[in-house]
């Protein structure tokens, strides 16, 4: 099973889709928000699911602020991360994960890639296809699921 994770798009539509080509076949596509409407458009060029939550930048969606996916024996914890408040510590998404009893955990907002894991818990954060900081290039993170353990890199692309 291979997961392809996008955040923050920020309406850069034309990179997102570069994201995806890159990606090559994946099983399941993710965007943890910030333009969420740049998922729902993808979703129908696509013709195929992708897992959504709203960002802070998405006022009038009616799409979900998390959601929890299982997926090969994993429970996945999908949010943006602004809830948690992720910008000034992992505290919260920390917490929220534990409580939630997830294996994964999956988070933006920050625009800056990082995989980590702290009580067992995975966390993986793509960085932004949009708005990347730091100086940082465009990226996005690959999950590969083998005998149900997960397995995350963060690509970088060119912009």
């Amino acid at each position: 099973m291979k997961i392809g994770v996008i955040s923050d798009t920020h309406g850069r539509l034309a990179l997102a889709q570069k994201a995806i080509k890159t990606m090559g076949q994946i099983d399941m596509l993710v965007h943890l928000g910030d333009y969420c409407r740049d998922a729902i458009y993808l979703s129908e060029e696509l013709q195929r699911e992708i897992i959504t939550v709203k960002g802070n930048c998405d006022f009038s969606s009616n799409v979900p602020l998390e959601q929890i996916v299982e997926v090969e024996g994993l429970k996945i914890y999908v949010t943006h991360g602004h809830r948690e408040g992720v910008k000034w510590g992992y505290e919260g998404i920390i917490d929220r994960a534990k409580n939630a009893g997830v294996d994964v955990a999956l988070f933006g907002h920050t625009h800056i890639s990082e995989i980590f894991t702290n009580s067992d818990i995975l966390f993986v954060n793509p960085g932004s296809i949009g708005e990347p900081r730091y100086g940082n290039k465009p990226s996005y993170a690959i999950i590969d699921i083998k005998n149900g353990k997960p397995y995350p890199y963060i690509v970088m692309m060119e912009s």
